[in-house]
């Protein structure tokens, strides 16, 4: 009992920090009391949780987080050159002033909190409608706390000519960022994306990020998600929901740069036929760092593929997690889901725990998973050597090709230049 209270404390502690007069599940009761009830039910994950067992949350419960200034100016940017739609978030809130949308027909784009004001049906209706915020504390905390973030809607078979940039800047000491985004293709709609996530240097964040994206009927949906937080004391839970209507195509590829504690939550509910799902990720290690890649692809309905693939190489005392769960429900026959997770440890301090995951209940399909995590082929490096060529470019070369099959997924060009790898 005393091990409960001390938790509970700890918990309401936490919390208590983030109260939110003008967060946007006041202008949806119904979520605020799922969410609300949620928080005061579900315990603080710990090393018993399944789903947290390797990634430890403590520090992010003890720190004494503040909102951050959502007027600074910001002057970082990986895409300097970009000319297309641009949307950026400062600290958790949409920054009209800094956001660029393009002339596009069939592309709305506004701030969470103005969508939610409008009182349109579309948007009550769906926000909320995926997420888990009945069953997971963070996505409840999402919920009751998140005071902004970006709408956007794509009508019926606009196909837009120019992908969409969302700039995600987090700045500040002690600042926790909480943002909720809603994700709109309706039928035959396509939409290109690139979500780059920053943080600066020598500050300590939190980032608590949910979207939810619908993908209608005939729709395409691709997102190059990028990851780059630069401190030692930074914190980033990212949570993507989505759902597919009939022959449509969900992609999304995870780059994580740099992130000294990342958890990436991405679901996809495969909810009609024909339909196409891909997740790809890539994630380089260094130091300390630790990254929690937690995937599920839950296939409902019949004849859909699904394919996943993350790569990883682990430097020094980092480690990774890897937990992809594939579902196949008893009517979706004929489905073919592959999955697959190949890690490189580059020392003997880090460390790689990965899990893939098949759930079927239906007997007539396709499905393959695995996971590998290995040391460096010296014999490989070796030979490069033997050929004229340095030890640390050999090494290059060979990480170059382990995580290159990773890469060629990535659907925008800007995003591969990240990687030094050019169109």
């Amino acid at each position: 009992m005393e091990t409960t209270t001390v938790k509970d404390h700890k918990k309401g502690a936490f919390l208590e920090r983030f109260s939110n007069a003008d967060a946007l599940v006041n202008q949806l009761p119904k979520l605020q009391e799922e969410a609300k009830i949620a928080l005061e039910q579900i315990e603080l994950p710990n090393r018993r949780t399944e789903s947290w067992k390797y990634t430890r949350v403590n520090k992010i419960i003890k720190q004494e987080w503040h909102a951050g200034d959502s007027s600074i100016d910001i002057d970082k940017s990986l895409f300097l050159n970009w000319n297309a739609s641009r949307i950026v978030l400062v600290n958790g809130l949409y920054r009209d002033d800094l956001s660029n949308i393009m002339a596009e027909d069939g592309l709305s784009v506004s701030s969470m909190k103005s969508a939610l004001a409008q009182q349109r049906d579309l948007i009550h209706s769906h926000c909320g409608s995926l997420s888990a915020h009945k069953e997971d504390l963070f996505e409840a905390h999402n919920l009751v706390s998140a005071e902004d973030g970006f709408c956007l809607l794509v009508g019926k078979n606009a196909l837009l000519k120019e992908s969409v940039l969302v700039e995600n800047y987090i700045s500040g000491n002690d600042v926790a960022a909480i943002n909720r985004n809603l994700i709109i293709l309706e039928k035959g709609a396509q939409l290109n994306m690139i979500v780059a996530n920053y943080s600066d240097e020598n500050e300590v964040i939190f980032s608590n990020d949910l979207s939810e994206v619908f993908v209608g009927e005939n729709a395409q949906f691709t997102c190059d998600l990028v990851q780059n937080h630069l401190g030692q004391e930074q914190f980033a839970i990212n949570t993507i929901w989505a759902n597919q209507e009939r022959n449509s195509r969900f992609t999304l590829s995870t780059s994580t740069l740099k992130g000294n504690w990342v958890r990436n939550n991405v679901n996809v509910r495969v909810s009609g036929e024909n339909c196409e799902t891909n997740l790809f990720g890539t994630y380089q290690l260094r130091g300390k760092q630790h990254v929690d890649n937690h995937t599920m692809i839950d296939h409902k309905v019949p004849h859909c593929e699904s394919n996943e693939h993350y790569k990883g190489i682990l430097y020094d005392q980092s480690t990774g997690v890897f937990n992809g769960k594939v579902f196949v429900r008893q009517d979706a026959q004929k489905t073919n889901a592959f999955q697959q997770n190949a890690n490189i440890v580059m020392s003997d301090e880090a460390h790689m725990n990965s899990k893939p995951e098949l759930e079927i209940y239906a007997d007539d399909v396709k499905c393959s998973h695995g996971s590998t995590t290995g040391q460096f082929d010296e014999e490989a490096v070796f030979y490069l050597m033997a050929r004229g060529i340095s030890e640390q470019n050999s090494r290059e070369l060979l990480v170059k090709a382990f995580i290159g099959e990773v890469l060629e997924k990535i659907h925008h060009p800007e995003v591969k230049a990240l990687f030094g790898e050019e169109e």
